[in-house]
């Protein structure tokens, strides 16, 4: 055995480990604990941001910025998406309306339908995977 490793004790399980002790508080949310740390603040507004960040634990820049209005990151769109909810949803609603006549669209229609809406605000064409990845995206579909 290695000088200054701890000598193991018949009570001590190694295989298994022990569950570390669980506080009988029930562990808030992080965005739990942003929201009330923006209550606090709205209730008093002479509490400095730094001990309000402290004593809720949440990241004082996080909560400097929800107080500027900045939404959450879960709750803003997707840079990287290229239609807006309305145009995707213009988009499946074409689609429906197609199949229902009769004329399911290729992903090539597909691509032309948000190319064209694209094209109105003056962006690039979207990519070659984008129309399996959109009809994959949409449950309607």
């Amino acid at each position: 055995m290695l000088r200054g490793s701890p000598v193991p004790r018949p009570h001590q399980n190694y295989l298994y480990p022990t569950m570390p002790h669980q506080p009988h508080q029930i562990e808030l949310s992080k965005e739990a604990r942003i929201q009330t740390a923006l209550q606090a603040i709205k209730q008093d507004a002479t509490l400095p941001l730094r001990r309000v960040a402290a004593i809720y634990n949440v990241p004082r820049e996080t909560l400097r910025r929800r107080r500027a209005g900045q939404p959450a990151q879960a709750d803003r769109r997707p840079t990287t998406m290229s239609l807006h909810k309305t145009e995707e949803g213009v988009i499946v609603q074409h689609i429906l309306d197609l199949v229902e006549r009769g004329f399911p669209p290729r992903l090539a229609d597909v691509a032309d339908m948000a190319n064209s809406l694209r094209a109105e605000r003056n962006l690039a064409q979207v990519g070659p995977r984008w129309p399996s990845t959109f009809v994959k995206r949409q449950l309607e579909l």
